[in-house]
């Protein structure tokens, strides 16, 4: 699956597309940015 995340600042990130369930990170925040 081709990523567009944009880090934050440190455990922070910002994407347009879905991640699996493997990628996330325990402690890592992602903004969900629908549209």
């Amino acid at each position: 699956m081709v990523q567009n995340v944009k880090q934050i600042s440190e455990n922070r990130f910002r994407e347009t597309f879905g991640r699996y369930y493997e990628e996330f990170n325990v402690g890592d925040i992602y903004e969900h940015r629908p549209g």
